[in-house]
């Protein structure tokens, strides 16, 4: 397919037009770097690899965003970046592992820091921080082994909580 003309986009995109049609959007960096011209002929598995590509590229990119603000379960990044309808399944996928693999997502950091919170700040007590845990995707074992870290006084938290 014979490229004929890129246009910049928002977001850091450029739209490759074939015959005035866009076919697809890219990043910007990831183009300059496998050097794609207008003029040129692509394949259509070629065209799907740098889309595959600049998919992966993006999805890092704002997992890294996100993780600026806060911390985020696995899954919670998995469905926050599923939300943006921007990346594919396989992107997103591959954007979580490398995440996990440089530790900016980190499931027991994760449960830790939120058992914490829930102790401390919420005076959960064990059901209810297992509960809580779940619903932000932490499994049982680490949820446990998390929650082993910390000594949980139910009793004492509910004098305390009885006292205010």
């Amino acid at each position: 397919m014979l490229i004929d003309e890129m246009k910049p986009q928002k977001g850091h995109l450029v739209g490759l037009y074939s015959e005035g049609e866009l076919i697809v959007s890219v990043d910007c960096e990831l183009a300059a770097e496998k050097n794609i011209r207008a003029g040129r002929e692509y394949s259509i598995d070629e065209l799907r690899e740098l889309l595959s590509d600049s998919q992966l590229r993006r999805a890092k990119s704002k997992a890294l965003y996100l993780l600026n603000f806060r911390d985020y379960s696995r899954r919670d990044l998995a469905a926050r970046l599923r939300s943006d309808n921007e990346y594919s399944d396989e992107a997103i996928e591959a954007a979580l592992d490398y995440m996990t693999e440089i530790g900016a997502v980190d499931d027991a950091r994760y449960a830790e820091n939120m058992i914490r919170h829930l102790i401390h700040q919420k005076h959960y007590g064990r059901r209810r921080i297992l509960q809580e845990l779940s619903a932000k995707g932490i499994d049982r074992y680490t949820a446990e082994t998390a929650l082993c870290e910390f000594d949980l006084d139910e009793q004492a938290a509910i004098l305390e909580r009885l006292d205010k």
